[in-house]
């Protein structure tokens, strides 16, 4: 599934390579921009990746990798940035893969760095400790890629009465990982009658469920899509509920959800 911005893109492509054209500066260099083409990550911190207009095909179908095998267990971000002088930003896709390069383990994103958002220019990963992972990069015409590994203690219960409990105005961070569907529990107490307001902010590909229940509310699930992505996304009750324990039960939508999210309620 690509992310919401397909339309865009493809306009993006266009006038990008309209405009590389023009000026003619674009070489086709097949054997540097390849299936054979490999970048190695650092398993932490920062690793700044360039790709120049003279690296890069006119056809967007050429692909270079991108390879990464993490120290701990944390999320992958990737941050996209202009890198061409032919054109005025850069656009492309990415999609992550197994080691072996032959499994999805995410949606395709479509990246335009000349859109402001965030959610087009930023990608997320949530990664396994010790786990060899492949991102599939095809570019129109040069970009810069800053990308940045961060560890992540996701403390959250996989079963309800292993939940997690968040305290009160407290942030938690919690990750989905590449390849799994596993569900990510979570609890908090009202000690007093109140109104609710849980936040959910989704740094996914992909869509994610969010179940509420406890003792003053309707057990309710809401679907969360990539529109929300890096904003937060409110669950809240109308008026006042019972004091008590409140359950969240957060899941991915498929085994192509992957990033990492924060929690948090007041």
């Amino acid at each position: 599934m690509v992310r919401e911005r397909k339309s865009l893109f493809s306009k993006a492509v266009s006038l990008a390579l309209a405009a590389v054209m023009m000026v003619s500066v674009i070489g086709i260099l097949p054997e540097r921009v390849s299936a054979a083409t490999e970048i190695k990550l650092n398993p932490s911190g920062t690793t700044n990746v360039a790709i120049t207009d003279e690296q890069c095909s006119t056809v967007v179908q050429d692909y270079a990798w991108l390879t990464i095998k993490p120290k701990a267990d944390g999320y992958l971000q990737l941050k996209f940035l202009s890198g061409s002088v032919a054109a005025p930003y850069s656009v492309g896709r990415v999609m992550l893969y197994n080691a072996a390069k032959n499994k999805v383990l995410s949606s395709e994103m479509s990246y335009n760095t000349n859109l402001t958002d965030s959610s087009y220019t930023t990608e997320c990963y949530g990664l396994k400790k010790g786990a060899t992972y492949s991102i599939r990069l095809n570019t129109s015409n040069g970009v810069k890629i800053a990308a940045t590994f961060k560890k992540v203690s996701d403390k959250s219960g996989k079963k309800a009465s292993k939940a997690r409990n968040i305290a009160k105005k407290k942030v938690a961070t919690g990750l989905f990982l590449a390849g799994k569907s596993e569900t990510d529990c979570y609890k908090f107490k009202l000690t007093k009658n109140q109104k609710i307001k849980f936040n959910f902010t989704p740094y996914l590909t992909g869509t994610a469920y969010l179940t509420l229940s406890g003792p003053g509310v309707y057990t309710r699930t809401f679907t969360i899509g990539t529109g929300s992505w890096g904003k937060k996304y409110p669950v809240v009750t109308t008026g006042s509920v019972r004091a008590g324990t409140y359950h969240v039960k957060l899941k991915p939508a498929s085994k192509t959800t992957t990033g990492y999210y924060k929690v948090t309620w007041k």
